[in-house]
């Protein structure tokens, strides 16, 4: 996101499958995610997977998608 000034305020990160053909987008696969309940899990991993990025990028703000069944889960937010 960049603002009026014309700096990048943060970088929001967008997941995306690669399934050797093509990237299939999140729209297509997080229904099901969702519909197994692991939501809570896929977002741990991106948690755990952009905490690790933010290493190598400390001067930015990374943003993330959070699914609210997550949220809502008592595990996830302690």
């Amino acid at each position: 996101a960049v603002n009026r000034e014309g700096k990048v305020q943060h970088r929001t990160m967008l997941t995306r499958i690669f399934d050797g053909d093509k990237e299939v987008q999140a729209a297509e696969y997080m229904p099901l995610v969702q519909q197994l309940g692991m939501a809570e899990i896929w977002d741990r991993q991106l948690v755990t997977r952009i905490a690790a990025l933010s290493e190598w990028w400390p001067e930015e703000t990374l943003v993330m998608p959070v699914n609210i069944d997550s949220l809502l889960q008592r595990s996830f937010v302690l």
